[in-house]
This record gives C-alpha cells, sequence and structure tokens, in this order.
C-alpha cells in the first residue's frame, strides 16, 4: 500500500508577477510503495519524483487543485495544506535536492536518468530502452554494450553529438564509481573512456561526501562525514581564533573541490 511521503504547496501569489486572482493553488504529493526500502531515501532523503518530469517504478506524483485568491476559502485552504505538508516534512524529511542525476538502484530496479538513453528521458523512438527503469537482470553487457554505442539522431537526422561526447562518458565513469560489478561487464574500449574524467566543479550533496577538506565560499572545512568546523580569527583587538562547527542539513548542495571526496555512498546533484 502507498504512503504519502511528501507534499508542498504551490501558492498563486509567490509564482506570477503581479498576481492572477484566478489562478488556482495546488498541493503536490508524492506517494511510495517502499518508502522503509527505498535506497536514496534512506540515505539521503531523496526522491526521484521531486524532479519535474520523473516516474518511479514505486511510487507516483499527483497534484490536487485547490482554490484561487477569489474564494473566500482561499487563505484557509493555503494554510490548511501547508500545515499537513510541514507535518509530513517533520515527519520523515525529504529533500527536494537529492533527486538522483546519475544511476540509482533500488529494491532491485536500476534507474538510468541520463538525457537520450531511453524514450522516457528525451531519446528517440530507437533509443536503448523505452523507460529509465529497469529490472537488475535486465542490465546486460549486451545492453550496456548498446547504451555506450548509440548515437541519437534530432529529428532533423543529424546526430546528437552531445549523448556521445558528455552523457556516455559520464554514465561509464559513474560505473566505475558507484557500480563496479557493472563496469567490469563493459569492454575494454568503453572503460578506457573515464581516463582523465574528473568530477571537480560538479555538486553534490555534502552529506553523503566522504570526510575531507571542503571549500564553501572561499573557506576551507575539515568535514568528518556528519558535522564541519573550521577556525577563524576571534576580533581585530585580540588574537587567536575560535572553533566554528556545523551540521549540514542532508541535500545542501556543495562544489567537489577534488575527485577523493567521490565514495561509494556519493550522490551527484547534476
Amino acid at each position: 500500500m502507498s504512503q504519502l511521503i511528501t507534499s508542498w504547496v504551490n501558492d498563486p501569489r509567490a509564482l506570477l508577477i503581479g498576481g492572477d486572482r484566478s489562478a488556482p493553488a495546488s498541493q503536490g504529493k508524492i506517494f511510495c510503495e517502499i518508502p522503509d526500502r527505498c535506497d536514496l531515501l534512506a540515505r539521503c532523503g531523496g526522491c526521484v519524483l521531486t524532479q519535474r518530469n520523473a516516474s518511479c517504478q514505486f511510487g507516483k506524483k499527483t497534484f490536487e487543485k485547490g482554490p484561487s485568491q477569489r474564494s473566500a476559502k482561499f487563505i484557509e485552504w493555503i494554510r490548511s495544506r501547508q500545515a499537513e505538508s510541514d507535518a509530513l516534512q517533520a515527519r520523515r524529511p525529504v529533500n527536494k535536492q537529492t533527486a538522483s542525476r546519475m544511476i540509482v538502484k533500488i529494491n532491485g530496479w536500476y534507474y538510468l536518468p541520463y538525457p537520450h538513453m531511453s524514450i522516457e528521458i528525451s531519446g528517440p523512438k530507437d533509443a536503448p530502452m523505452d523507460r529509465a527503469w529497469l529490472p537488475e537482470d535486465a542490465l546486460t553487457a549486451e545492453l550496456l554494450d548498446t547504451i555506450c554505442r548509440y548515437r541519437p539522431k534530432s529529428l532533423i537526422g543529424d546526430e546528437i553529438t552531445h549523448y556521445q561526447k558528455t552523457h556516455v562518458p559520464r554514465f561509464i565513469h559513474d560505473l566505475q564509481t558507484f557500480y563496479p560489478d557493472l563496469f567490469d561487464l563493459l569492454s575494454e574500449d568503453q572503460k578506457a573512456r573515464t581516463a582523465g574524467l574528473s568530477r571537480v566543479g560538479r555538486h553534490a550533496d555534502i552529506a553523503t561526501l566522504a570526510p575531507g577538506k571542503v571549500v564553501i565560499d572561499d573557506i576551507t572545512w575539515d568535514w568528518d562525514g556528519t558535522s564541519l568546523t573550521t577556525l577563524t580569527p576571534l576580533t581585530r583587538l585580540i588574537e587567536g581564533e575560535w572553533e566554528v562547527k556545523l551540521t549540514p542539513v542532508p541535500g545542501s548542495k556543495v562544489k567537489i573541490t577534488s575527485d577523493e571526496q567521490v565514495c561509494s555512498t556519493t550522490i551527484l546533484l547534476e
């Protein structure tokens, strides 16, 4: 049975400059069949359905239309739905920033959110997969080879070169780091495409990085897997430093400055 795991309110007053008093409010809801067995939700409070057009093998997203500002019930509706959303978030935090942007395995299924790899995610009709989801035993060496060699075409027949230049090397690199058993299924020429690739400059959920140095706004912090610590001068008049310690909220975005920060549990946010 599906459980409601998170919801949010779309208030038309905040969406439109000047406001459209006839625009209705709405509430988005995400239901999950396996909230206690979802690896992504357990690791970082992430959910693939928080992405705009994503699908999930084990969940669904719905929207309830509410009243417009012209209705006398508008304010009451907004407040009650927001209270419901806040209560859900307090019981089981779901972070909208941690929807997976890389291959992830959930309850025996793989999710591949890479552009053009499936018809579901901007792929042509001859894409290697119909959907971005497939059971783990379906991701064979043959399918992996097809994915890596595929050359998608645009509507006018030109090759979409970004797929082979960017998306496939990134996919192979993700396999190498997070799913080495799948990486081992690749041919040697495909494995070689990761040479020289780096994740420096990409963004990740800070709570999923390996312990080490983290740079935030030009300040270097020590990350121990739970808390951030740094030293800062006291004042101009008193010599010395004080220690600042912060516990970041899971899902907080940080730029990767070293490949050593990336480990098997890291969640990339782009």
